[in-house]
């Protein structure tokens, strides 16, 4: 077991040494006497790298990396922009640098839901800002209504029928010398 004297004493028991066991990413330091939880250790405590935008971007999986891409269709998920001369990078929708200031961990950052393929232009453009919500609301309906099925309707079929018995026919249609459509009488 790994002990480390800890910065300041159990309050359960006045135990000085603790031992170290990283939950959901945060080094927190337990008592060795009792087991109580006694604090969040800083990596300056416990020797592991600080948490910087390189490791995070490193955290990004080569199989993961691949899904986004294949999800993307070979197209960049912000300007739409796709072809051979297209290179496409991994991006975060909310960056990096706002998601460690919004508290989220590393998993959260990289999930592919926060993750785009990007063309290379939209990927340096954000920097280090995330992608606005008007921005992801508007794309999601650009892309509900491009998935949405095209309504064919076959010759036979009984609306085409409906359509055509339902349309205006020339003789009720009385039309002025002045090319202006007029009511037909309506009597009563």
């Amino acid at each position: 077991m790994n002990e480390i004297t800890m910065r300041r004493i159990c309050q359960k028991c006045s135990g000085t040494f603790g031992r170290i066991e990283t939950k959901n990413g945060q080094d927190c330091v337990y008592c060795c006497q009792c087991g109580r939880h006694c604090y969040n250790a800083p990596t300056t405590e416990t020797g592991r790298a600080a948490r910087t935008v390189t490791t995070i971007h490193n955290g990004i999986k080569p199989n993961q990396r691949m899904r986004v891409l294949q999800r993307a269709t070979a197209r960049c998920e912000i300007c739409g922009k796709a072809g051979a001369g297209v290179n496409l990078h991994v991006g975060h929708l909310m960056s990096v640098k706002a998601g460690i200031v919004a508290g989220l961990t590393e998993a959260e950052l990289n999930d592919d839901e926060n993750l785009a393929a990007m063309c290379e232009e939209c990927n340096s453009g954000l920097g280090d800002e995330p992608v606005t919500l008007r921005f992801v609301i508007a794309r999601l309906l650009s892309a509900r209504v491009a998935m949405r099925p095209m309504r064919v309707t076959p010759p036979g079929s009984a609306r085409r029928r409906r359509q055509a018995t339902t349309a205006p026919s020339s003789s009720t249609q009385n039309w002025s010398s002045a090319g202006s459509r007029s009511r037909p009488s309506r009597s009563g």
